[in-house]
């Protein structure tokens, strides 16, 4: 083996060391000196099989990858390894980390396409639990954009995304979407949320009340109280209305019910002459609608 080889060896285990953020002596520990490391990385060491086992064994790295002399096999051991990193990384939930990895790796590559689609709508659904709408828009138009490049999951992407755009879209128009469009995504979406939505919706669409023996079925407090409170409203029991719209606010509903509580809460306080309250309420809603544009 010539001295070229030598020093693509040296330049792949400082590479992959540096990679890590171990320093020689760290990588070395007490069983190789540190001297000999850096002779082995400088291409002047011939470093016995040994050696390199005990190196590959410390990095995690195949011997394999420091014996291809081929510029185009360490490419592909080079992808290997970082696709191995984006499926860490999305297994432990680290998805803005991973959608940064997965565009370095993405093209012709379906599997990678398919996670960074699903990074982008979970970042999508953390940016609408703190009401940042503007910022949720961005992820789902990524998620949109991925979903393209591969075929796996590709009708649940787009439900999703769809879902979230109908969700956002019924809040900055204050308007309930129809019954049957929310019962489009029933099968994307959690069950229970579907069910209160679409109470939700034939009330307001119908200007029925919905019976309270139904609004019970509900097993999300936040979202019986909400119906139930909707129920009242309906009656034009106001008084009775307003504990329950304050009782859901204090429960981090989401930007959704959120959002429509603290319109209904001021909504009752002016129809019970609360002004001072109904002000108050006002200002939080256009607060919230303030965070919506991050």
């Amino acid at each position: 083996m010539n001295d070229w080889f030598y020093q693509n060896l040296g330049r792949k285990i400082r590479e992959q060391r540096k990679g890590r953020g171990l320093t020689q002596q760290a990588l070395c520990g007490s069983d190789l000196n540190r001297s000999m490391l850096s002779q082995i990385e400088n291409g002047i060491a011939r470093p016995s099989i040994d050696t390199l086992l005990f190196l590959c064994k410390k990095l995690g790295i195949p011997l394999s990858y420091l014996m291809c002399e081929s510029k185009k096999e360490e490419i592909q051991y080079k992808r290997m390894q970082t696709i191995e990193e984006i499926r860490n990384l999305y297994g432990s939930g680290q998805y803005r980390k991973c959608t940064i990895l997965c565009r370095t790796e993405m093209e012709g590559d379906e599997e990678i396409a398919y996670i960074l689609s699903q990074c982008e709508v979970m970042l999508a659904g953390e940016c609408l639990q703190r009401s940042a709408l503007f910022s949720a828009e961005a992820h789902i138009t990524a998620a949109e954009i991925a979903a393209q490049d591969t075929s796996y999951g590709l009708a649940e992407v787009r439900n999703r995304c769809k879902f979230f755009r109908m969700l956002m879209h019924a809040v900055q128009n204050q308007q309930m979407p129809p019954v049957d469009t929310i019962l489009k995504f029933a099968a994307f979406a959690d069950s229970s949320f579907v069910l209160y939505l679409t109470l939700l919706s034939h009330m307001e669409q119908n200007k029925n009340v919905v019976s309270v023996s139904l609004a019970a079925q509900l097993p999300e407090e936040v979202y019986r109280n909400y119906l139930m409170a909707r129920i009242k409203m309906e009656q034009e029991r106001f008084a009775d209305a307003y504990p329950l719209l304050r009782s859901v606010c204090q429960h981090s509903p989401g930007f959704f019910t959120e959002f429509f509580s603290l319109r209904d809460m001021e909504f009752c306080c002016l129809k019970t002459e609360n002004y001072k309250e109904a002000y108050e309420f006002a200002k939080k809603r256009l607060s919230l609608v303030n965070r919506y544009e991050k």
